[in-house]
């Protein structure tokens, strides 16, 4: 089996992930980069983008910590979206 050095943004080292497979932060950064890629091309204004970005960004960490399952667009469920809005609202304050 072979395998491939991957930084992990969150120590700034790298470790050891299987070819082929994306640990999930990049997994994500993936996803959410096609995003902003397509809004790109609709003329979408940078500082919209940005912000949808980080939005997105948030969500899916939230959704790995609250829910226990690495994120994609097809695991997340009205109910999540609803705990989300709870979550920013009651204890993010946004």
């Amino acid at each position: 089996m072979e395998h491939a050095a991957v930084p992990d943004p969150g120590t700034g080292t790298g470790r050891l992930v299987e070819a082929g497979k994306l640990p999930p932060w990049e997994e994500v950064d993936q996803l959410v980069g096609r995003f902003i890629a397509d809004l790109e091309r609709q003329e979408v204004s940078p500082k919209t983008r940005a912000s949808y970005r980080l939005d997105l960004l948030y969500f899916a960490s939230w959704f790995r910590r609250t829910v226990g399952e690495r994120f994609s667009p097809e695991a997340v469920t009205p109910t999540d979206v609803r705990e989300y809005r709870s979550y920013l609202l009651n204890v993010e304050k946004r």
